[in-house]
């Protein structure tokens, strides 16, 4: 396809859709599609674009079946989209990649991703009107049960499956919810700016080119000289939250971890490498780190959002790993950071939401900030029953009991009668 788009160039598309693009929405904004310059017509480069691309595709030269296939997907969506409003959210990392003057290249193969986003959209809403009595959108449509040693590949295939209807992205208020009106708000904005006065530093530099070794080396010089050694101007959080173990917790009590290999980890279905994940400090010693510890849960890629369904589904994988180990976890965060792009995630047992993308290039602060809060959100704000502790092996509940004691501690079998292996439950 490479050497076809060298002979076909998209350029012409491309440039229609940015003077498009800049005659409907005005720029800098937070989201690609966040300030329309009028409320009508301005989804018309989006459908501007799809008729484009439908055009280019039937008058190609390409392999008859893949042509004549992706020719008839992009006619259904053109035709979907052609007289009724839609969501521009899906449409955010082609339009980025355009904007940016990716090459043709990365903008196929963002605009075959696009196709897969969509259909699965659609298929979702089709769905809801076939059975209106429906209160969610979020259903069963697969398992991964007795599924404990299947290969990454497999697994995102059967994820793939299981998590259709459940996805929710571009989530409206996603960042409100759950990263301000918090206790630890002025703390944490107190450290982003302590990183901006101090970025200059060559260690604190986001790096240009964003590999997952030096993104790490990045995120642990902001731990080590923001997080834990700020300046007498930037003092640390003395807010108390409630903990498992009764303790004060503050912005430090947490750290960031990585692995390099998929032997590091246990307590999963199988053995994962993970690209970051944050844990309490002063855990007992050992040379493996066990998923029952795990608070956060993120990945890296030195892409783009080209391969956002491949590095979504791994992030789901890796949840999956991390319901395994925690049965009663109520949800969990998570995160994308596609090259400069990042994407915040919350996992729960119907399914993931997210918001939209946010420029890191731009406003590295704005990671700081995420790390600082991951760090210091309490128990709850992590998806954690605070009555409810992870040792060993064992599981321990407190109760409020009748009597004196009014607290008694319950500790249930670490054999279950029943295991859930699959990330979306549905509470079943």
């Amino acid at each position: 396809m490479e050497s076809y788009l060298a002979k076909r160039p998209l350029i012409r598309i491309l440039d229609f859709f940015r003077a498009t693009y800049y005659s409907f929405f005005t720029t800098p904004c937070d989201t690609v599609f966040a300030k329309p310059k009028t409320s009508t017509n301005y989804l018309d480069p989006v459908r501007n674009l799809i008729l484009c691309f439908s055009t280019y595709i039937s008058d190609a030269e390409l392999f008859p079946n893949t042509s004549d296939n992706i020719n008839s997907r992009l006619r259904i969506i053109r035709h979907r989209i052609e007289f009724n409003s839609f969501d521009l959210a899906p449409f955010e990392p082609l339009a980025s990649l355009i904007l940016s003057n990716a090459t043709d290249i990365e903008v196929w193969n963002s605009l075959l991703q696009l196709i897969d986003t969509l259909e699965s959209i659609f298929a979702t809403q089709d769905e809801k009107v076939k059975n209106p009595a429906a209160k969610s959108i979020f259903r069963r449509a697969g398992t991964t049960q007795d599924c404990t040693e299947q290969k990454m590949e497999k697994l995102k295939l059967l994820l793939r499956r299981e998590l259709h209807g459940s996805v929710y992205l571009n989530v409206q208020g996603f960042w409100k919810k759950y990263f301000t009106n918090k206790l630890w708000v002025e703390d944490c904005v107190d450290l982003a700016k302590e990183f901006v006065k101090r970025s200059a530093e060559d260690d604190l530099k986001f790096p240009e080119k964003p590999t997952e070794k030096l993104v790490w080396d990045w995120m642990e010089a902001v731990e080590k000289k923001i997080f834990l050694s700020p300046s007498e101007t930037c003092t640390s959080s003395t807010t108390a939250s409630s903990s498992t173990s009764g303790e004060k917790e503050g912005h430090f009590n947490k750290t960031q971890f990585r692995t390099t290999k998929a032997s590091e980890f246990d307590g999963g279905q199988t053995a994962r490498q993970v690209d970051y994940f944050i844990k309490r400090r002063g855990l007992p010693a050992s040379n493996l780190h066990h998923w029952r510890d795990v608070l956060v849960v993120g990945e890296f890629t030195e892409s783009t959002e080209t391969v956002f369904m491949d590095k979504f589904l791994q992030l789901s994988v890796l949840m999956r790993e991390l319901f395994f180990a925690q049965p009663l976890r109520q949800f969990a965060h998570g995160f994308h950071l596609f090259k400069k792009s990042l994407l915040l995630w919350v996992y729960d047992r119907s399914g993931p939401y997210c918001g939209s993308f946010i420029d890191i290039g731009k406003s590295p602060q704005t990671l700081v900030y995420v790390m600082a809060a991951y760090m210091s959100m309490s128990d709850a704000e992590l998806g954690l029953d605070p009555h409810i502790k992870y040792e060993a092996h064992q599981i321990t509940v407190t109760l409020e009991v009748p009597g004196p004691e009014k607290e008694r501690e319950f500790k249930l079998s670490p054999e279950p009668d029943a295991l859930q292996t699959s990330l979306v439950s549905q509470g079943n």
